[in-house]
């Protein structure tokens, strides 16, 4: 196994990836669209890949929201927004959200650094970017993180934080309750569903 992580490193892959190489060795078919993987490609297909759309300018200066104009969405011209900011790498469709979908449900926690990678280009253009960045995971509860086996959201930001170079807090946030799960609600209901949800685990000011 020793000789293996070396190996790994030695065509220059990190410590993360090569041990996720050797615990979830990935898969020889497409992220995306279950195609057979060409010997070049790692998690999708270069049609997938081709097809992941970047979020680009137009957009909404709070939320991120793509715009067909210039300034604020609807959305964040009427209500206060609890963040001053958000980016958004790419549109959640097609192969991509299929991705997402196997890396937090199916268990395909291989596509971490796939996925940190989108977010580490986007965040490479990115405007009005803290001056001080701190990369802070999102906690699962105890009951989702004991049938999940993992957090995802930990997972990307242990690559994010190495990718730009940003501290990592993993504590600064705690779950206060127990949430259902986003995916099964509208946007009004998400917000209403982690209200109150999670509470500063120390001092960040």
């Amino acid at each position: 196994m020793t000789d293996r992580i070396g190996s790994c490193l030695r065509q220059g892959k990190t410590i993360i990836e090569a041990a996720l190489d050797l615990l979830f060795p990935g898969a020889t078919n497409c992220a995306g669209c279950g195609a057979t993987l060409p010997a070049s490609d790692k998690y999708i297909c270069p049609s997938c890949r081709a097809a992941i759309t970047p979020i680009a300018e137009p957009v909404c200066k709070r939320c991120n929201r793509p715009l067909a104009y210039p300034g604020f969405c609807e959305l964040c011209r009427k209500r206060q927004r609890p963040f001053i900011r958000s980016w958004s790498a790419a549109l959640y469709k097609g192969a991509l959200r299929r991705c997402i979908h196997q890396f937090k449900y199916e268990r395909a926690v291989y596509l971490s650094p796939f996925l940190a990678s989108l977010i580490f280009t986007c965040l490479q253009t990115a405007k009005e970017l803290p001056l001080e960045p701190l990369v802070v995971p999102v906690p699962l509860d105890r009951q989702r993180l004991r049938w999940r086996g993992f957090n995802q959201a930990e997972m990307l930001a242990e690559e994010l934080a190495r990718r730009c170079q940003w501290p990592l807090e993993r504590n600064a946030l705690r779950r206060f309750r127990i949430t259902r799960p986003q995916a099964d609600l509208n946007e009004v209901d998400r917000w209403s569903n982690v209200s109150g949800a999670f509470v500063a685990g120390k001092d960040l000011t």
